[in-house]
């Protein structure tokens, strides 16, 4: 993950004396090449990750379109989503469960959760 911004001039530093002998265009071309090469590499670190099974740490569970989505993070704070395709019997929120994981994004993951067979661990407190 990486942080990715077009330079700007920032006030009482030493570089805001130097001239800017950069052209917009370049600019904007070696920021778009530097954040397309660091999509790419998240993609593809995120894919590894397909038909694994993760420990997911819920944050939250809300509706949206009409679908009941569960939200948590990795061990390694990946976002992860995932669709509940069975009514949940039991407040997840603040556990541990088990998610597969069965597509990646750039910037999160999304899973499904089998209730019968996912295995739930209260957090220590």
């Amino acid at each position: 993950f990486a942080y990715v911004f077009k330079y700007s001039v920032r006030k009482k530093t030493k570089a805001s004396n130097l001239t800017d002998d950069v052209p917009v265009a370049i600019k904007e071309t070696r920021h778009k090449t530097l954040l397309d090469l660091c999509n790419k590499t998240a993609q593809q670190k995120n894919s590894l990750f397909i038909n694994k099974q993760l420990d997911i740490l819920v944050e939250k569970i809300y509706n949206e379109h009409n679908e009941t989505k569960l939200f948590g993070k990795t061990d390694d704070n990946r976002p992860v989503t995932c669709i509940l395709k069975q009514p949940v019997t039991e407040n997840l929120v603040g556990k541990l469960i088990k998610i597969k994981i069965t597509e990646a994004k750039v910037h999160s993951l999304l899973g499904t959760l089998d209730l019968l067979d996912s295995r739930s661990v209260p957090l220590r407190e």
